[in-house]
């Protein structure tokens, strides 16, 4: 599959159909790659009794209206289970047994998890090694708001993740949710790299932490600064907890963090002793001469 995709969705179970049905609705080009049946385990339940605003359906009714919904809106499906994963850097990449390599922009990983006995327990063994942050039990640790995980553009929902409840209504939830953030997530990515990576004026870009006070000391000296400049230099203010690649690609591990971009390529950098900060922006952005290069 050559096409990049905005979103790919790992599981085909209600969190994942929500997925897709929530990410195209925010104009996403999602894929949603399912190994065995989608809807999950609630396709085999005998009756749901607590939907809302149905009495009774079968499992097999209302997921084949999942996948209805999935269907007239057109988005892109594979029935192949996966093997492999790459979710560093800002494309990333699933793989799976039939050979096909599908890369995108995004990942919400939602496997679902299978009953042993009385217990769920999550299908994530194909998420072992890769990065992704696992409980002992195997679960996926994510955010309980934006399910974005300890990577970079990936997030998590459903029964696969930990939380307290694993209802059918709550997986919904969460693919919502997930898809939402991933929207979010890419529409924040594109603006900063066309603020930044693409801009024509030079670019004072202030990595920022709001966990860190001392970055937040950096950022008004540096918005004091720019409007000193007069409008000669761009203020990129960057939250590094949501622009990690963006800061991977730069070179940025902590905040605070300050660069002088021009052109995309970086000229001059601060990372330490922002005691001299006033001095260095000062010859910085008033005396351009003195950037290095």
């Amino acid at each position: 599959m050559a096409d990049t995709y905005d979103l790919i969705i790992v599981g085909g179970g209600p969190a994942g159909m929500a997925a897709a049905i929530f990410g195209t609705q925010h104009g996403l080009k999602p894929v949603l790659i399912e190994q065995e049946t989608y809807g999950g385990q609630i396709a085999r339940a005998e009756a749901v009794e607590n939907w809302p605003g149905d009495f009774l359906l079968t499992g097999p009714e209302l997921s084949d209206r999942f996948r209805r919904h999935v269907e007239r809106l057109e988005v892109t499906q594979l029935d192949e289970p996966v093997v492999q994963v790459n979710l560093a850097g800002p494309i990333k990449t699933v793989v799976t047994r039939g050979g096909n390599q599908v890369d995108g922009r995004a990942v919400i990983l939602c496997p679902g998890a299978e009953r042993r006995g009385d217990v769920k327990v999550a299908r994530t063994e194909f998420l072992r090694g890769t990065g992704v942050a696992l409980d002992a039990q195997g679960q996926i640790l994510a955010d309980p708001d934006t399910m974005a995980t300890n990577i970079d553009g990936v997030f998590a929902a459903g029964d696969a993740r930990r939380k307290w409840l694993k209802k059918l209504i709550t997986a919904v939830a969460d693919g919502a949710a997930a898809a939402c953030a991933a929207a979010q997530y890419l529409e924040d990515d594109d603006r900063l790299r066309v603020d930044v990576l693409e801009s024509e004026q030079p670019v004072l870009a202030v990595f920022w932490s709001p966990g860190s006070p001392g970055s937040l000391s950096v950022l008004e000296w540096a918005e004091a600064a720019a409007a000193t400049a007069g409008g000669a230099w761009k203020l990129a203010r960057i939250d590094i907890s949501r622009s990690a690649s963006l800061a991977k690609h730069l070179g940025v591990t902590d905040a605070p963090a300050v660069l002088l971009l021009q052109h995309g390529w970086v000229v001059d950098r601060l990372d330490a002793n922002f005691a001299d900060f006033s001095h260095w922006i000062s010859e910085r952005i008033f005396q351009p001469e003195t950037i290095r290069r």
